[in-house]
This record gives structure tokens, sequence and C-alpha cells, in this order.
């Protein structure tokens, strides 16, 4: 038990070097996003990257998260996981270019499909980077990633003056320099040709990733295909508004998303141990995990007037409105994907799949029913509740090992006090109100997550 915990830590503080970085340019590079781009322009490029996280899936069929899972169990296969299923990648990418250069024409058509691309190639690796622990190489790629996203955006955007052409080629171009990064620093160029391809490995790996299609696919329509259906409804320039609001969620998603991948290789290494170990292990974590979550949710719904006033543009402060619901949602999200750590580790691929599917359908009818009748409230809501539906379904898929009644009440009493909190600080406007608020959101933050504070600084000086 004590072992586990400590895994977690260390693996969550190497991995937090370079994710947090990456992670956090994704936020940070936003204001200049609405300075060089028009509401319109930044919308087009949401909406394409959008896309570009629903092509990659079908690119790799998921491929990576089967060499991740393989590899942990068995690092002196990994080459040969690694090998196979990149070859299978390789040809659907070359299948991929022309099919989409010529089967739909539009403005950004080439960075799009070299974005895609290369995306696909940079996932795929890095993943790789996890199954072999080598979690040093994986924050280091992921630094050289961020580093040269700033570099070629701010070429491309200022420089050049490329718009939003511009800026997928900048990403594309970072993708890519971090893939052959990945290949030459672990010499994975050896041998790598089609005869290596071997067929019973692909059947293996195939077998456990299919599954994760549509489960791929159902997180891109509870996540990103709201801006479509803005996009259609409400035009380029709300699709802009709405895509900058939900930037703000991603400073609570920035931390979360370094411990989720430091979980998820703790589930699926923990998931041999015993019953009541793991029980115990998955409750202890959750209580933190739920602690650090919602004092972060207060803390950034508090911070939130102060970004729209300082560093966001004019023309985009019709969505603040909308940022507490889409703070919410991104808790219930960020708990649900805890869970889905478990199942993972348990190789119910299925039940995450299929409440992924349930959410994913739930969020489109909202949309399409209230669109037209709220604008950005209905994106929002739909968001909100669909990802409650799926903290709710996997929970009770999970309920041997957690105490339901108890978390249900516990979220319940959480999503009141955020709105309370929100409707003070964001709706009444008073900045004296607004900075005692911030104030006191923070030390609260500080004083619930004090231990885990003092447990990461000892484990830094440690090392």
């Amino acid at each position: 038990m004590i072992d586990r915990k400590k895994e977690l830590v260390v693996n969550t503080l190497i991995i937090g070097i370079g994710n947090l970085f990456t992670k956090a340019i994704s936020f940070l590079l936003v204001p200049f996003f609405t300075i060089w781009l028009t509401t319109k322009e930044y919308g087009d490029y949401d909406l394409l990257f959008s896309y570009v996280s629903l092509f990659v899936p079908f690119l790799s069929m998921q491929l990576e998260q089967a060499v991740l899972r393989f590899t942990l169990e068995d690092k002196n296969k990994g080459t040969v996981y690694f090998k196979t299923g990149f070859t299978y990648l390789l040809i659907t990418s070359i299948l991929f270019i022309p099919l989409a250069l010529f089967a739909i024409k539009f403005e950004y058509q080439l960075p799009f499909v070299f974005c895609t691309v290369t995306y696909a190639w940079q996932v795929y690796s890095i993943e790789y980077l996890r199954g072999l622990n080598e979690l040093r190489k994986y924050s280091i790629a992921n630094i050289f990633c961020g580093l040269c996203t700033i570099f070629l955006s701010f070429f491309m955007l200022s420089i050049l003056n490329r718009g939003v052409g511009g800026l997928l080629t900048a990403f594309g171009l970072s993708y890519l320099l971090t893939s052959i990064y990945i290949f030459f620093s672990t010499k994975l160029y050896i041998d790598l040709s089609i005869k290596i391809f071997d067929i019973s490995v692909f059947k293996k790996l195939i077998y456990y990733s299919f599954p994760l299609l549509p489960n791929a696919i159902s997180w891109w329509i509870t996540s990103v295909s709201d801006r479509t259906i803005i996009n259609i409804f409400l035009g380029s320039s709300f699709n802009g508004i709405y895509a900058v609001s939900t930037k703000i969620p991603t400073l609570i998603t920035v931390f979360y998303s370094i411990f989720n991948l430091a979980w998820q290789q703790s589930a699926i290494v923990s998931s041999s141990d015993k019953y009541e170990i793991r029980k115990e292990f998955y409750n202890a974590t959750y209580e933190k995990l739920f602690s650090f979550l919602f004092t972060s949710s207060l803390v950034v719904v508090t911070i939130t007037p102060f970004l729209y006033r300082y560093l966001l543009g004019y023309d985009y402060i019709s969505g603040i409105y909308i940022v507490p619901t889409l703070i919410l949602s991104t808790l219930f999200l960020n708990l649900s994907q805890y869970q889905g750590g478990i199942l993972l580790g348990q190789k119910d691929t299925k039940t995450n799949g299929v409440t992924t599917v349930i959410a994913a359908v739930l969020n489109l009818i909202i949309n399409f029913l209230l669109i037209s009748q709220i604008g950005l409230y209905a994106a929002a809501f739909s968001t909100l509740f669909s990802y409650i539906i799926l903290f709710y379904l996997r929970l009770n898929k999970l309920k041997g090992l957690f105490e339901k009644k108890k978390i249900l009440t516990q979220m319940a009493q959480a999503s009141i006090l955020l709105y309370i909190i929100s409707f003070l600080s964001i709706n009444l406007g008073y900045l004296w109100l607004q900075i005692i608020l911030l104030a006191s959101a923070g030390l609260y933050f500080i004083y619930i997550n004090k231990h885990m504070f003092k447990t990461v600084v000892n484990k830094i000086r440690r090392k």
C-alpha cells in the first residue's frame, strides 16, 4: 500500500515536470492568439483542431493504448509492440493523406492534414515512452514539444502573419520534431520496416485497442462536438468566444492531466493487488484528488473575472457567464477519468466505452434541443449534464470499491457551493468582493492541500 502511494507520487512528479510545461502553454498562448486572431479566425482554428483530435484515433486505432498497456507488463517485448503498431500507423497515414486532400476541399486543407498525421505519430511515440516507464525522457519530450510550439506559433503568426493555416502548421511541425526526437533518443529507427510487422502481435494489440475507438470518438463528442454545433447554428465568432471560455478550466486540467497519466500506470500495476489493498488505495487517492480538484475549482472560478479583465480581449467577455458551468463540468470529468483509470487497470474497456458513448449521445441531444433557444448556455449545460451521467455510471459500476451515497452527497454539496461562489464573484461584479473571494479561495486551497504539498516538497528534496 505504502509502495503504491510512493510510486504514484514519484511518477506524478516526474511526469509533471514536462507535462505541466506543455499543458500550461496551451493556456498561456491563448491571450496572444486572441490578439493575433479575430474571434472568427480563433473559432475556425479551434474547430479544425478539434477535428484533428477526432481523426487521430481512426489513424492509430488507439494502438498506442495497447502498446502502453502491454509494454508495462513486459518491457522486453516493447520494441516488437511499438514497431508492429507503428508500421500499421505509417500505412494508415499514407492512405489518409491523398484521401483527405482529394475527398474534401476546404481553405486550410494541407496544414490540417499535416497536423493530423504528425499528431498521430507524436501521440503514439510518446505513449510508448510511458510504457517503457521512461518518464524522464517522456518529460523531456513534452518540454521539447512545448518549446517548439511557442517558437513556431510566434514565427507563423506574428512574423509571417499566416493566420489559421500557419498555426496548424506550427503545431504539426512541433509534433513531427518531437516524434523524430523520440525515435532517435530511443533508437527506434533500427530495423523499422514492414518486414518486422508481426501479425500475431498486431491481433493482440488490436483486440485490446479496438473497443477503445468508440470510447475515443465519444470523448470527442462530449468534449468538442459543441464547437461544431455552435459553428453551424451560431457561427464562427460565437465558436471563438466559447473556445476561449473552455480554456479557463484548463487551469485545473493542466494539473489533473499530470496526475492522470501517473494514475493510469499505478492503476494498471495495482490491479494485481489484493482486493482490500486496492480498495484502501483507491479510496485514499480519491479523497485527496477530490479535495485538490474542488479547491482548485474554487480558485479558478474566483480568478476568472481577472483573466477576462486583464488578459483576454473585450470581444470575448460574453463567455464569462458559462465558465462556472464548464469548471464544474471539468470537476466531474476529471473524477470520471480517475474511475476510468481503475476500469482500464481491470481491463474493463467495455464499461469505459459504453459509459462514454451514453454521455456523448446525451450531450448531442441536449445541444440540438437547446442551442437555438439559449445559445452558448446549451453547450455548457449539455457538457455538464453528460459528465454528471458519466461520473454516476462509472461510480455505480465501481460501487463495491467506493461508498456511493457518500460520494454523491459530497459532489452535490460541492456543486452548490461552487455556483454560490461564482455568482458572488462573476455576476455581482464588485471588485472588492472579487479580491476577497480570490484571496479566501487561495488560502483555503493551501490549507486543504498542505499535507500534499509537504509530501511533494519532501520528495523533491530527497531527489
